[in-house]
């Protein structure tokens, strides 16, 4: 488990720059910020221009963000990482007054190897954010209201020298020959381990599910990394049909998943999270779910609010999910952007099925392998996603759009899961339905 140092929170200071005059004078050193006399603290996460700023709800431009921080002893001579979760649209990154990197994207995640700055001593954060409209890095032909900050989570964290490069979950329900009833569902874990030591690794994996706390699978394998490598590691198991509840939005049976890779020196890697046991195909446009054919009753998902802009509180999403739930819906999907893990960690509580939508834009080698490890490996063991695709208000024949699908496409089919689809088609997966929520009132936009 990795070490966390988390720098959300109230210690925020905030100043806009509609003159673009920060860089020149050198608002990233600490030493010039008595001279900057407009600062003000701000809550992060959250969005600048939100309908309960009253200062900033109409600005649009440049604004920098500032903090101090310090790592505890434990963090010397270990990789360590500065962590955001989302930043609209553009940001700079400065420590003690040197640039340490940037990134243009608001809807993916990006980190930053800041392991010179692990030493115990207080350090000085600043970032500059630029939030014009056109600096929006996504293809949309949608118009929606942006917001712009940091509305993310964000935090320092180390890296294990033994740590899970990439995970999945493939199940495949099995029938009886004869009867064709259900006789055990067959789930693969795949799992890339990769040993950034200088020695070979060797200990053992375990797998261990539950239902209410009672042990349905719990099996041991052994395990060998050579040192500065990466092994891929299979296990199969087998949920016999006494032991099977299957997920479904009408009924979202949850298990309880545990996987520990360690030895006899003490556990390096944790996992603890709730797993639903479903099989996912598609035919054409339309989605089977365990077998048979899912009839979708579908619904936006609003990421965004006037009053909160992109950081909704926990309890809005909730009560976003009742409502829905309510209105009979059983699927859904962003109406901007990407759902965060912990929307669909709900869903698929809750009972629903997710399409998710991905950003649409030119992705660096080092963006890629950050996006798979730190959104797509997050949600890859939840039941509730159903796909991966891209904002229905795209143009999947459009050639500025082909050759960036061309490059998702790649990356889908490079991955460990042959069930995790990507399909960039431009659908509503056979839905009957398909609501937003307006003024309070949900309207079926396919009527």
């Amino acid at each position: 488990m990795e070490d966390v140092i988390s720098l959300t929170g109230e210690l925020w200071r905030f100043a806009v720059d509609p003159n673009g005059e920060g860089i020149e004078q050198e608002w990233f050193l600490q030493e010039n910020q008595p001279y900057l006399e407009e600062k003000t603290r701000i809550v992060v996460p959250s969005c600048w221009n939100r309908r309960s700023s009253t200062e900033f709800k109409d600005y649009e431009g440049v604004a920098w963000y500032w903090r101090t921080f310090r790592t505890p002893k434990s963090f010397s001579n270990k990789k360590v990482f500065l962590f955001f979760a989302q930043i609209a649209h553009k940001a700079t990154i400065y420590i003690d007054g040197l640039e340490i990197g940037s990134f243009h994207g608001a809807f993916l995640p990006f980190k930053f190897d800041i392991s010179k700055f692990a030493d115990n001593n207080t350090h000085f954060l600043a970032i500059r954010i630029d939030g014009k409209p056109d600096a929006n890095r996504y293809i949309s032909t949608e118009k929606v209201t942006e917001y712009f900050g940091i509305f993310g989570e964000v935090y320092i964290r180390t890296e294990k020298t033994l740590t899970l490069e990439e995970r999945s979950m493939e199940t495949v329900l099995r029938y009886d020959e004869i009867s064709h009833k259900l006789n055990f569902a067959e789930l693969t874990f795949s799992f890339y381990v990769k040993n950034a030591a200088e020695e070979d690794y060797t200990g053992e994996i375990s797998i261990k599910i539950t239902r209410d706390y009672v042990p349905v699978i719990n099996i041991k394998r052994p395990i060998d990394v050579l040192k500065k490598n990466s092994r891929l590691s299979k296990i199969v198991v087998h949920i016999n049909k006494e032991d099977l509840e299957l997920w479904t939005p009408k009924s979202p049976n949850l298990y309880k998943l545990s996987i520990r890779i360690g030895n006899d020196e003490g556990g390096m890697i944790y996992v603890d999270e709730n797993i639903g046991i479903r099989e996912i195909n598609v035919i054409g446009e339309q989605i089977m779910l365990n077998g048979a054919p899912f009839e979708i009753q579908g619904g936006d998902f609003p990421i965004d609010s006037e009053k909160y802009g992109y950081s909704n509180p926990r309890i809005d999403i909730l009560d976003r999910f009742k409502r829905m739930k309510n209105q009979n819906i059983n699927t859904i999907r962003s109406n901007q952007g990407i759902l965060t893990p912990f929307i669909i960690e709900l869903a698929s509580r809750y009972g629903f099925l997710t399409l998710v939508d991905i950003p649409v834009t030119h992705l660096t080698t080092n963006e890629k392998q950050t996006f798979f490890n730190d959104y797509i490996d997050a949600i890859t063991y939840q039941p509730s996603v159903a796909l991966y695709t891209i904002n229905f208000v795209l143009d999947p024949s459009d050639p500025k759009l082909n050759k960036l699908i061309l490059d998702y496409e790649k990356m889908f089919t490079n991955r460990l899961d042959p069930t995790r689809y990507f399909l960039p088609i431009k659908t509503n997966f056979e839905a009957k339905t398909w609501y937003q929520e307006i003024d309070g009132k949900f309207i079926d936009t396919l009527k």
